[in-house]
């Protein structure tokens, strides 16, 4: 593991121990491990100061923006394409992007226009697993932009509420498909979209006023994806769709979230806290006939998922086909028999 702290670098995580021996020092930001070799990875200052560092060695690999004179936030975005190990993302207010880290020196070119930030920055930067050139930035000012072919970007900032863009999140099977936070601490904060944003729906439920949502993760196993919140004071999830959201309880410390990672393999999420370190907990069983979101698979979802069915509630459409349909009598029933995963 590795994260970047205020005024104590990017201290890192080699073994079971407590101990992360400083790799970067100074303030560290946004920090990206080779998926092919653990030992490289690429760590940042501020303003987008970006370095590459094979084992202990490091190297300095800054783009071209502050030549340019791009205006960049003080902690700015510096991502890993999913699909490729040697592609990096950084944000200004543009993008841009490498193909070539492991390059001396790489090669990075603005790949979006400045619209992108609107006025502002960037926040976040999303690369799609499966479709490289499937691109979502946040912003400083909330404009959420998106391009599908690495080229055109188009502004998808239409139904979300001013203010900064904290985090987005696509899912790994479905680019059209993402979520997005918000800064704000009142109204509508979590959105999600299955088109590419040209529409999204607000899945902010009863997440508590004055939560800022900083940070935000998506456990896309379920078959309703888990949503982790991340905010100023300890964190929130949603295991229903947005609809409630339960706080932790006293085993995490009320503290500001800053990053939260998920590992969907070994079931665990860790989040990254400001003046608190780093904490690790077990993501709840996946149990996929869990109607009511409750965290446990038992009859009364069953009973749940008549009531919706014999009504006509879309929340039996168990397939999320946008169909309700015997179909989804059928998915649902074989999903309870099977139990939780």
């Amino acid at each position: 593991m590795m994260g970047g702290t205020q005024d104590n670098g990017t201290p890192e995580r080699t073994s079971t121990s407590q101990t992360w021996p400083q790799l970067q020092v100074g303030d560290g930001g946004f920090s990206v491990f080779d998926g092919s070799n653990t030992t490289r990875r690429y760590t940042t200052y501020v303003y987008l100061a970006v370095t590459r560092w094979n084992n202990s060695s490091g190297t300095g690999i800054t783009g071209g923006w502050n030549a340019a004179g791009d205006p960049v936030n003080f902690i700015a975005p510096l991502v890993g394409d999913p699909n490729s190990t040697t592609t990096l993302l950084g944000g200004t207010n543009r993008v841009w992007r490498t193909t070539n880290a492991t390059a001396s020196p790489p090669t990075w070119t603005a790949i979006s226009p400045t619209t992108v930030a609107g006025s502002g920055t960037l926040n976040a930067i999303a690369v799609a697993p499966g479709a490289t050139n499937t691109i979502y930035t946040g912003s400083t000012v909330g404009t959420v932009f998106v391009t599908t072919d690495g080229v055109n970007w188009n502004n998808r900032s239409t139904g979300l509420p001013a203010g900064q863009i904290s985090d987005v999140v696509i899912s790994p099977t479905s680019p059209g498909t993402a979520f997005v936070s918000s800064f704000n601490t009142t109204g509508n904060r979590i959105f999600k979209t299955t088109n590419f944003g040209v529409t999204w729906t607000n899945v902010t439920g009863t997440l508590p006023s004055g939560v800022a949502a900083r940070a935000l993760a998506i456990d896309w196993t379920t078959h309703i994806p888990s949503m982790y919140v991340g905010a100023g004071s300890g964190m929130y999830v949603s295991l229903n769709g947005g609809r409630d959201w339960v706080r932790d309880d006293a085993t995490f410390p009320n503290v500001i979230v800053g990053d939260l990672q998920l590992n969907p393999v070994n079931r665990t999420i860790v989040a990254g806290t400001y003046g608190r370190g780093a904490w690790r907990a077990s993501l709840p069983p996946n149990c996929p006939a869990d109607v009511n979101g409750d965290g446990i698979q038992d009859f009364f979802d069953y009973l749940d998922f008549v009531d919706f069915f014999s009504a006509g509630n879309f929340a039996a459409d168990y397939n999320l086909d946008g169909v309700l349909d015997f179909f989804d009598y059928l998915d649902f029933v074989d999903a309870f028999s099977a139990g939780c995963l």
